[in-house]
């Protein structure tokens, strides 16, 4: 297979989707030609097989230019390729498909959010097969989709013996945004610190500037426990240092809402952390004591006090649980499955 992938960022050092370079190396395996066209091209590190061409976003050029550079790349390039891979980004989609209707290109899309607009509808009309994960995901509702495991390098993610985690600690990592839910949690330890319960939380995750207003109120009302000692704002990470900050913590929380499927939660499975959600898609794979009401701070804050008050051989015996279940979202899996639609 020769393969077209388009995608918003090829960066391996990006907090957010330095994940795709990991979904591009094992696209490699599979392929005898990868090119990736992405809007933002940062460090990256792939097989010979691979090319990457950007539309110049790092180099501060015009919409006009990217799409000049959008349309030269995938004409020329044209016998480079035999089938496209277009990750979220819908507008390639509507773009190219009519020159890939022409050239008799094979075109699937990634579309894992919960909610779809105009563009994005007008959008599923035109590949041959759509990819998601969540049940809850839009395009689920479309005939021509597929539901895929969510990707996640199990080999980068898994437990470390060498690593010792902070006794009675809650991990979040994610960016710093209102779906991510921080101010629930942010609650539920405040609960936990009025009956008395110790426990510390860590947020790591960066900021998006349109949400910047947002961090400012949830810092406030953090701002009693920061002072104590309870919650700590640790900022931004890279993918590289994640695995060592999973192995860190015992209980990872995630409180996004369930339409959509963050692959934290896979990562931390995988690392053998005690996961903790919200998300109705795992009502099927995880425990109930592992499953909170979505946006219910004190349902979260009592099954935080049960956690934390587990004894140490029932925490690594769950942790263990959870890398299973991890493994079968593992990246190799997914990209096989993609594949043999493509082909």
């Amino acid at each position: 297979m020769k393969l077209l992938i388009l995608t918003q960022k090829i960066d391996k050092t990006d907090p957010v989707l330095g994940f795709f370079h990991r979904w591009v190396e094992e696209f490699a395996k599979h392929s005898e030609l990868v090119t990736v066209i992405c809007l933002y091209e940062g460090e990256h590190n792939l097989p010979d097989n691979v090319r990457v061409l950007s539309l110049g976003k790092e180099e501060g050029v015009s919409r006009l230019t990217y799409v000049i550079r959008f349309y030269k790349y995938i004409f020329t390039l044209r016998k480079n390729y035999d089938s496209v891979f277009v990750h979220m980004n819908t507008e390639y989609i509507i773009l190219g498909a009519i020159l890939w209707k022409i050239l008799r290109k094979k075109v699937a899309l990634w579309y894992n959010h919960q909610h779809a607009g105009l563009m994005a509808r007008f959008s599923f009309l035109l590949p041959q097969h759509i990819f998601y994960t969540a049940d809850k995901a839009y395009a689920a509702r479309v005939s021509k989709s597929h539901q895929m495991p969510v990707g996640v390098d199990s080999d980068f993610f898994k437990g470390n013996k060498d690593v010792s985690k902070k006794p009675r600690s809650i991990l979040f990592l994610s960016r710093i945004s209102p779906v991510k839910r921080l101010d629930v949690l942010i609650e539920a330890v405040s609960i936990l610190t009025e009956r008395g319960i110790e426990c510390t939380l860590s947020v790591y995750g960066d900021v998006p500037e349109r949400d910047k207003k947002h961090y400012d109120s949830i810092y406030k009302s953090a701002r009693a426990l920061v002072d104590k000692g309870v919650i700590f704002f640790k900022g931004s990470i890279s993918t590289s240092t994640a695995p060592t900050i999973y192995n860190e913590y015992e209980i990872y929380v995630n409180l996004t809402n369930s339409g959509s499927f963050d692959k934290t939660i896979i990562e931390s499975a995988c690392s053998e952390t005690i996961t903790l959600v919200s998300n109705t898609t795992l009502e099927g794979d995880f425990e109930t004591e592992y499953l909170f009401k979505e946006g219910d701070a004190l349902d979260c804050a009592n099954k935080l006090q049960n956690l934390l008050g587990m004894d140490i051989s029932k925490k690594k015996k769950a942790g263990m649980q959870f890398r299973l279940f991890g493994l079968k979202h593992d990246v190799n899996i997914l990209v096989q499955k993609i594949t043999e639609y493509l082909e």
